[in-house]
């Protein structure tokens, strides 16, 4: 069984708007919280929570930290093993400085996307996209995991930070789930599943 999973960003379940397949909204739960794509996830501590509108429900509303501040989003997953991952960090219509996140793998930095300016979204690979343009356009990474602790650390030292949309799949080679060889090197490879609503 591959592991895809993604969580929409809001105040309120809804509707509207409705969630794309294996995505949960995100309400500031704590961890451990039993989301409703089966992953067991959660917030270190409850960020502020508010919603924008619209009709993307990736790009709905936003989870967030006040300034100098940290929020840690932890996702446990099934296997170790390399997973690609979609991002959009910021808010619509909103210019936010300083716009950062943190990937870990447990206690190991496997990504930092900015500090960047979002107007209105970075995706994942630290690039700035308008509400607009970020649903057809926003390029998922690769990441590799040797634990099955992520972990998401969103903060900004000048502004706001806020995260709107996470999605993490599994990457499968052959038909199957490539999975982390231990003490060996670690190769990527695809095809992929993308966020299903992409």
């Amino acid at each position: 069984m591959s592991f895809n999973a993604g969580w929409n960003c809001r105040v309120n379940i809804g509707p509207p708007p409705t969630d794309g397949a294996n995505t949960s909204p995100l309400l500031g739960e704590i961890y451990p919280f039993t989301y409703s794509n089966g992953v067991v996830a959660g917030w270190d501590v409850g960020p502020p929570t508010f919603d924008v509108g619209g009709i993307e429900p990736r790009l709905y509303g936003i989870n967030y930290s006040f300034t100098s501040q940290h929020r840690i989003f932890r996702v446990d997953l099934l296997t170790s093993g390399t997973y690609s991952f979609t991002l959009a960090l910021g808010q619509q219509g909103t210019l936010l400085t300083g716009q950062q996140m943190i990937v870990k793998d447990n206690t190991t930095t496997l990504a930092t996307i900015g500090p960047a300016t979002s107007n209105s979204f970075l995706d994942a690979t630290g690039t700035s996209y308008s509400t607009a343009a970020w649903p057809g356009s926003n390029t998922p990474i690769t990441l590799v995991f040797t634990t099955t602790t992520a972990f998401f650390d969103i903060s900004s030292s000048s502004d706001n930070c806020a995260l709107a949309h996470i999605f993490l799949s599994q990457v499968v080679i052959g038909g199957s789930l490539f999975r982390t060889p231990p003490l060996s090197g670690v190769g990527i490879g695809g095809p992929f599943f993308r966020d299903p609503l992409q």
